[in-house]
């Protein structure tokens, strides 16, 4: 445990409409404040998804960038039991 480290974990949902969902996260943490490639530490700390609302069932796409593994994708499918 780094008792001298910190971050900040970020995000924003948007909801166009009933079917649609966008997701966008971010975090941030020490290495962001030497401001020395800002930009590429944003990019490399952000986090986002879609979700699609069908009749019975919904889809969430979501992606991480997690810098040493590249890029994570994961989807779930949700049936609505009604």
């Amino acid at each position: 445990l780094d008792v001298d480290s910190f971050y900040f974990l970020g995000g924003l949902e948007f909801k166009p409409n009933n079917r649609l969902i966008i997701r966008l996260g971010g975090r941030a943490d020490e290495k962001i404040r030497n401001f020395k490639d800002f930009a590429s530490d944003i990019i490399t700390t952000m986090s986002g998804g879609f979700g699609f609302s069908f009749t019975k069932m919904t889809l969430d796409v979501s992606f991480m960038n997690m810098a040493p593994t590249e890029f994570i994708i994961g989807f779930s499918l949700t049936k609505k039991l009604d």
